[in-house]
């Protein structure tokens, strides 16, 4: 796969990206649509597009809205956790 062909031109480099590539591959990911996001075009296009790299890069990805609250009743029930910790 030539990730060049679709790595976004104002993204971080691919070789500082690299360090994520193995790590999140065929994890699930999610993805919070919310207000602000939904509310530009500008940032709808550019999340759609991440998705998309995410997907190349075979990461399973959900995108949903209104997780926040979900999330802060059912983290002890579940195994997801706040991406980056």
């Amino acid at each position: 796969m030539d990730i060049k062909s679709f790595w976004p031109e104002l993204g971080p480099s691919i070789q500082e990206a690299s360090v994520y590539f193995d790590k999140y591959k065929n994890k699930k990911i999610i993805l919070k649509y919310g207000g602000q996001v939904m509310s530009d075009q500008s940032l709808s296009k550019a999340f759609a597009q991440d998705a998309a790299i995410l997907r190349k890069l075979d990461v399973d990805v959900a995108v949903i809205h209104g997780y926040s609250r979900w999330r802060s009743s059912n983290q002890n029930k579940t195994r997801i956790s706040k991406f980056g910790k």
